[in-house]
């Protein structure tokens, strides 16, 4: 209370950001609050407005699938024969030779990079950590740093290294990156589809030479 004389009072009250994804909207979620003083005597009040926005990761990611096709040769020649000629006599004799290709499929592997921007106009985004799941196999993922600069964008590389699984894709069809930040879990997405050919291919042509010709 105030008694014919100024009165002055001061106190804080803390404001927090939320730490659920589900509140941001492309990284970033805002809130305000209207506090109202008022004189109970006379009913003369007047506000203050504090607004506070806040910033969280937001990711995009890519994803590009490789696999190696391993071709074997099976090689036939036919056909045997056997000949009684008499001396000074000749005989043409026919050979076929048959080449017949399989193929076995594998070193299936998944690259691709992790985009992270910071909304926050004014200061960096300091990332606790950065992993890769790619199609439930881990990658290998490599930042430049863990610090996103105001306003800005970081991009970390990611690399399953290839997956001895013959003429089986290992992976499944998704691809997900997440980011540690903030005690809470941020997350990027990206469909895994490997393409009908293979990216690579070893021995698809053969030479067959013959030591009757």
């Amino acid at each position: 209370s105030a008694d014919r004389a100024y009165g002055e009072w001061t106190y804080t009250k803390d404001f927090a950001c939320s730490a659920d994804p589900d509140n941001y909207i492309g990284g970033t979620y805002s809130y305000d609050l209207l506090n109202t003083a008022t004189i109970n005597e006379t009913e003369e009040f007047d506000t203050a407005t504090v607004d506070v926005t806040c910033y969280a990761p937001v990711l995009s990611k890519t994803a590009d699938e490789a696999f190696t096709r391993y071709w074997d040769w099976e090689i036939v020649k036919d056909w045997d024969g056997s000949y009684d000629l008499f001396a000074g006599d000749s005989v043409t004799h026919n050979y076929k030779v048959t080449v017949t290709p399989t193929f076995t499929d594998n070193n299936w592997q998944v690259t691709g990079d992790i985009t992270i921007y910071n909304n926050h106009p004014s200061e960096g985004m300091v990332l606790t950590s950065v992993s890769d799941l790619a199609g439930g196999i881990g990658a290998t993922v490599t930042c430049p740093s863990l610090t996103v600069p105001a306003g800005g964008s970081l991009v970390c590389a990611y690399d399953t290294g290839t997956q001895d699984s013959e003429d089986f894709n290992p992976f499944g069809a998704q691809n997900i990156a997440t980011v540690l930040f903030g005690g809470a879990s941020w997350y990027g997405y990206a469909d895994i589809e490997f393409p009908v050919d293979p990216t690579s291919e070893v021995d698809p042509v053969i030479t067959v030479d013959d030591d009757n010709l």
